[in-house]
């Protein structure tokens, strides 16, 4: 072992880690470590924005909204363009005859962009928002 890796030792109940190593087998790692290493990351990564609020981020706003609800398009189009700095791309697929899913590209300040996914996700008609960001 180098001093790039350290050894560590965990409690885990017994359930969550059989649910753990069934996942790991179908994801075919070769061992154990491998798994939680990118576990770890993922954590890491998932909730960095969270704390630096004022470092740049960029990823994804995931929104599944129903557009028969009044003004609900409108809205996006108007956030979309309100926040063009931000926003730098929109795909919007349709689900089915109600339900549409838009991804928007977003770039700029955890902050900002946290503030901005809570904002439409509250919005009447907004069914599903997931905020996900890289550095």
């Amino acid at each position: 072992m180098t001093d790039r890796f350290v050894r560590v030792s965990m409690t885990l109940p017994r359930e969550l880690l059989d649910e753990f190593d069934e996942f790991i087998k179908k994801r075919k790692y070769f061992k154990r470590s491998e798994a939680i290493r990118d576990a770890l990351r993922f954590f890491v990564t998932e909730n960095r924005w969270r704390y630096e609020e004022d470092a740049r981020f960029i990823g994804a706003l995931l929104l599944m909204y129903d557009h028969d609800v009044s003004g609900i398009s409108d809205y996006l189009t108007h956030i979309q363009h309100t926040y063009h700095e931000n926003i730098k791309s929109a795909v919007h697929i349709h689900l089915d005859k109600h339900k549409c899913l838009e991804i928007l590209a977003v770039e700029g300040r955890g902050s900002l962009l946290r503030d901005l996914a809570d904002e439409i996700g509250h919005r009447k008609g907004v069914e599903m928002s997931k905020l996900v960001l890289v550095k």
